[in-house]
């Protein structure tokens, strides 16, 4: 009786365990979050995640090729080391911005064709052109160039073997798209392989594996925001809408790419002593009103601290506020609308 006991007991503990890690592989690693552009796949969670708030990124828009290293060869930026050889893709973009990965398990029964399928189709609906797309032995190697070249800290306690993720996928899939914005575009690479399930961890199910990577470029166009173009607006119409100052997301944190543009405000108090300024941030309607209310005013305080703190100007010269999304410049249906009424608008003060 007693031995039977016992072994009820380890049979309950047994399960117990099974059951715990379960439910804890399908947890979100602490601090991740889905990018705000692109939803997860239903039922896959994030077992990586890194966001950079400016870096940059090679993105492959073409097969990864296998080539011999030659004695005392120095890489080129596209390339990482295989043993004894080189890996890189035929064809690369180098970008720099904000850069967001995301790696996501997904659950057992989902293939790798029905999950990069959804994806493919969100990223059209978004507005997003697909610029290279491909399948099987051509980006085989996709995830050990990818992974060696930027390598970052991924849950493998939870449920995920690194041999799946740099060596060896099973049904590959990757596309590459792009969307243009008003404040930079955005770029999104797609990487999707199944594998054996005890590869990735008996307790979790998971079969196949989702890497994604979004990166939000700065303007690449210079000199849209100049002292005369200010000048010019405020003249005509009393107030002139910003683009080029970019923050954290969800923060009211300047991004350093944003400086030489609040350089170009303070030019603009400099040229023109008398001059004072309502410095009214505005946000898209993702969110509560209260909470975007709150966020743009946060935002337009930074800005005039950085200008006082960073270029001398008069506290009395300038008065920040936030109307949230009280004022679109476009629709907020879209997202090419909702960058244009992310945006900071200088409004001229009358006495």
């Amino acid at each position: 009786m007693h031995k039977k006991i016992v072994f009820s007991l380890m049979i309950l503990l047994f399960f117990s365990l099974i059951l715990t890690g379960v439910a804890f592989a399908g947890e979100d690693v602490e601090g991740s979050s889905d990018h705000p552009l692109i939803s997860r796949f239903s039922g896959s969670y994030i077992i990586g995640y890194e966001r950079v708030s400016y870096d940059e990124y090679i993105l492959a828009l073409d097969a990864i090729i296998t080539e011999s290293i030659n004695e005392g060869e120095a890489l080129a930026e596209h390339e990482v080391v295989r043993g004894s050889n080189k890996r890189f893709p035929a064809e690369h973009k180098k970008l720099e911005g904000v850069v967001t990965k995301i790696t996501y398990l997904a659950p057992e029964e989902r293939s790798s064709l029905e999950i990069f399928r959804n994806y493919e189709m969100e990223l059209k609906s978004a507005g997003f052109e697909i610029i290279y797309q491909s399948s099987g032995d051509e980006i085989r190697y996709y995830g050990d160039w990818h992974g060696r070249k930027y390598p970052y800290e991924l849950d493998f306690a939870r449920g995920y073997n690194r041999h799946t993720y740099l060596d060896a996928p099973e049904n590959p899939r990757y596309l590459a798209a792009r969307m243009d914005r008003a404040e930079g575009d955005i770029y999104v690479a797609l990487y999707v392989h199944t594998a054996n399930r005890f590869a990735m961890a008996p307790s979790t199910g998971a079969k196949a594996k989702i890497q994604l990577d979004v990166v939000e470029l700065a303007p690449m166009e210079e000199g849209l925001v100049s002292v005369e173009n200010m000048e010019d607006d405020l003249s005509r119409s009393g107030k002139v809408a910003i683009y080029g100052i970019n923050f954290e997301f969800d923060s009211a944190q300047i991004l350093v790419d944003s400086h030489a543009v609040l350089a170009e405000i303070a030019e603009l108090l400099l040229e023109n002593p008398e001059l004072r300024l309502y410095v009214v941030g505005h946000t898209d309607d993702l969110g509560s009103l209260e909470y975007n209310i709150n966020l743009s005013e946060k935002r337009a305080k930074s800005v005039v601290d950085f200008l006082i703190d960073n270029h001398q100007i008069s506290t009395n010269r300038l008065v920040p506020a936030g109307i949230g999304p009280l004022a679109p410049e476009s629709t907020n249906k879209t997202e090419s609308g909702r960058a244009l009424n992310r945006r900071v608008v200088l409004v001229e003060i009358i006495d």
